[in-house]
Parts: C-alpha cells; sequence; structure tokens
C-alpha cells in the first residue's frame, strides 16, 4: 500500500484541492516538507494541469510559511524521479528543504540527501532526523501561518 495514498493526518500540515504537504517522516533539515497529488500518480507524465497548478498553489503556500516559521537562509525544492535518483516511493512528490548558512559544505545525491554531508554516518542519521523534527506547537503555528498566507 502506498503511504502517500492514506497518508497519516496528523502529518499534513496543508491541504489543497488536488495536492497536500506533510512533514517528511525522515527531515534532513528542520521544516522538511513534501508536497504530493492526492491522486496516485507514479509520472509527472500522468499529472493533469489542474493538478500541477495546484501542486504548485500549495509550494508557493509551504514555502511561504516556512520562511515565516523558521527563517532559512534558503530552500532546496526538487523531485526524485526514479530510483537511480533516488525516488523511495513510486508516488511523485516533491520535497522543500530548508537551508541554513553552514548546514553543508557541498549538496550530493538527489534532493533529500542534499544537506547529508559526506562524513555522515549511519549512527548519526537517525539523531539528525529526530533533531530536525518540528515540536508540537511549531506544527500548530506553521498550519495557522499556512492558511493565512493562501
Amino acid at each position: 500500500m502506498c503511504p502517500f495514498c492514506k497518508p497519516d493526518k496528523k502529518r499534513i500540515v496543508y491541504e489543497g484541492d488536488y495536492s497536500f504537504a506533510l512533514l517528511d517522516l525522515y527531515p534532513v533539515s528542520r521544516g522538511h516538507t513534501l508536497v504530493i497529488p492526492k491522486r496516485h500518480v507514479e509520472s509527472i507524465d500522468e499529472l493533469e494541469d489542474i493538478e500541477w497548478m495546484d501542486i504548485v498553489r500549495t509550494l508557493k503556500v509551504i514555502k511561504r510559511g516556512l520562511k515565516d516559521l523558521l527563517k532559512p537562509d534558503g530552500f532546496n525544492i526538487g523531485f526524485n524521479l526514479g530510483e537511480a535518483a533516488g525516488q523511495s516511493i513510486p508516488h511523485i512528490h516533491i520535497h522543500i528543504i530548508p537551508r541554513y548558512a553552514g548546514d553543508t559544505r557541498f549538496p550530493l545525491g538527489g534532493i533529500r540527501r542534499v544537506v547529508f554531508d559526506i562524513r555522515d554516518d549511519i549512527l548519526h542519521l537517525k539523531k539528525r532526523c529526530e533533531e530536525n523534527r518540528l515540536t508540537e506547537d511549531e506544527i500548530e503555528f506553521l498550519k495557522e501561518k499556512l492558511f493565512d498566507n493562501e
């Protein structure tokens, strides 16, 4: 079963007509969010124009909300299309990764790996993901901001 077709409602921070946004379960930076079409779509070629427009609108709303809440220095926004590119779930989704000055020297790998420094090892990844998760208060604040930014 595709985890994006029946997402955990508690992780959803915003919902559009054809897309929704949820916090990444393994965030590579604070505020790492995914924008996902509601319909199960494995290829961007399958998206209808109206779905694309809604995804872009959701991206804009999420980016503004994350900017207001977390004050990042920049963002990486992108797809991993295909297993060879780092896509782990065959339901297209866009990563919005807030970036902070000094968070990595050189981005390597797919969009999801962009803030992992090459020196990171498996023992530090779990701790790093846990540290990057937003608190319940931050999640509620973000949800309020997102609806203000519509």
